[in-house]
């Protein structure tokens, strides 16, 4: 729009980027049924057995702490380091943001310990990748973002 791109749909309103748990919904529904269930007075979804939406979007952002770090090769420079310590530090606050929030709301009661569990492994995960970012070779990083064995799925 800002650049004169002709944006297909554009007169039928605002476009929204969708994010990776819109994988999960499988039809059409008004912005009514869309408001019940974000509030959770309704349900739209037809997957009952599905990942945390907060534990999906973490993972996504562990995943890139993994592949950034990969990618700079056998030993970071300065700025990588303090760059990746920066992100590997923000979401420890992320994941201690989400134990807080899980704690203080019964929403999630049913999933509560499945969360809990994926929370502590993706907190194994980053306290592993710890010596590369703080300069110490660790080759063990680039397999299993530092775990000796991969975490489970994070379905159930």
């Amino acid at each position: 729009m800002e650049q004169d791109m002709e944006v297909k749909g554009e007169e039928q309103g605002v476009v929204v980027c969708p994010g990776p748990n819109l994988a999960y919904f499988d039809k059409e529904v008004s912005l009514s049924e869309m408001v019940r269930h974000i509030y959770g007075n309704g349900d739209v979804l037809s997957v009952r057995n599905r990942p945390n939406m907060f534990i999906n979007e973490l993972k996504m952002y562990v995943q890139h702490l993994r592949e950034g770090i990969a990618a700079c090769g056998e030993s970071l420079t300065s700025v990588q380091q303090k760059k990746w310590k920066t992100f590997r530090d923000n979401l420890y606050e992320g994941i201690a943001y989400y134990e807080e929030m899980f704690a203080n709301t019964g929403f999630f009661w049913t999933e509560i310990n499945v969360i809990n569990r994926q929370l502590r492994i993706i907190r194994i995960c980053l306290q592993r990748s710890k010596s590369r970012t703080s300069g110490k070779d660790d080759k063990a990083l680039k397999n299993g973002f530092g775990c000796r064995r991969q975490p489970k799925p994070f379905l159930s």
